[in-house]
């Protein structure tokens, strides 16, 4: 929860914001025109109680097995809205992890548990992340590739934010973001005009939610709009990262 500014001032928000903590209507509706043969679809909306406006994802499983999510979120205030958005899938993390997303993107930290990346808001590039205190002997700091989580280290956690390509922004052209697990892969495009930001949460053992609990590992991968977990951080001046939405507007991505 945090709380927020502006036209909104004295406002908290649920842990992982309204989307998160709601269960929303989904209903089954007819494929896209331009879906080919055999595809379904569904759509599941949801109503802004603490902050207004509409939100709508709709999911299109295509004849070849293809998944496409299109989004709409429209004001329904008298303000500007500001907000953020990410996907939120969370996915084993093994010894055969490998995460293949743009090499040399910008990467900046929002959390760390048990590895020094050099604190919130710390710049790095992908893959390779600079581990260890400024001050460090001969065993730190060092460059290690992180597009192996579970070869970092022995247990730790963290959350990052990598900033994607701007020649794909400015050009159009999809990034490609992939993870993979010995012979599986899954593959994620987007638009980076749209969405323009990717998060991952890494918990190799590192870090666990629940008082005297004993830690796990999983990994989130979150195309996401906007830089960071907390509104009230991305409005701030050390993340200016939140998007708007002028009073009656939608965007879509």
């Amino acid at each position: 929860p945090a709380d927020l500014a502006g036209p909104h001032a004295g406002l908290r928000l649920p842990d992982h914001g309204e989307l998160w903590s709601q269960e929303a209507p989904t209903e089954r509706v007819a494929a896209p025109a331009d879906a080919g043969r055999g595809a379904e679809s569904a759509v599941t909306r949801w109503t802004g109680r603490r902050l207004p406006y509409a939100f709508a994802r709709t999911v299109t499983v295509e004849g070849d097995g293809a998944v496409r999510m299109e989004y709409a979120l429209t004001s329904r205030g008298d303000a500007p809205l500001p907000f953020l958005w990410s996907s939120h899938p969370l996915l084993p993390l093994t010894r055969d992890t490998r995460l293949d997303l743009p090499v040399a993107a910008r990467v900046r930290v929002w959390a760390e548990h048990g590895v020094a990346l050099g604190g919130e808001g710390a710049l790095h590039r992908w893959p390779m992340l600079r581990v260890g205190a400024p001050d460090a002997t001969r065993f730190g700091p060092r460059e290690i590739d992180f597009s192996r989580p579970a070869h970092v280290a022995e247990a730790y956690a963290c959350k990052l934010f990598l900033e994607l390509p701007r020649a794909a922004e400015a050009s159009g052209a999809r990034v490609r973001l992939a993870i993979e697990q010995g012979d599986a892969r899954l593959e994620c495009e987007v638009d980076a005009r749209e969405v323009p930001h990717f998060g991952l949460w890494i918990n190799h053992g590192g870090w666990t939610p629940f008082a005297g609990g004993t830690p796990y590992h999983n990994l989130a991968f979150e195309p996401c709009i906007g830089l960071g977990d907390s509104l009230a951080a991305a409005l701030g001046e050390r993340w200016r990262s939140a998007a708007w939405l002028a009073p009656g507007e939608t965007r879509r991505w």
